[in-house]
């Protein structure tokens, strides 16, 4: 398998930005604390207008937006 790249969101990553894109909801929770540090030093989210409020940034809509690699499989012949 492939390494992990870091400009592509994980699962857990993918589904907090999927939250975030439709705007800040007050005291929603969107992960654990470890997550959101992770989602912050990435640069695709940012604090919102109160405390634990988060809003999706322009690189993390591009890093949602971005296609997932396809893994493609050998067929026995």
């Amino acid at each position: 398998m492939p390494p992990r790249v870091d400009h592509l969101p994980n699962i857990f990553e993918r589904n907090a930005l999927q939250e975030l894109r439709l705007g800040e909801l007050p005291g929603h929770r969107i992960g654990t604390p470890s997550l959101i540090a992770r989602l912050l030093s990435k640069g695709w989210i940012e604090n919102g207008s109160t405390a634990r409020n988060y809003k999706i940034t322009h690189a993390g809509k591009e890093a949602l937006q971005t296609p997932l690699p396809i893994r493609t499989y050998r067929t026995l012949d």
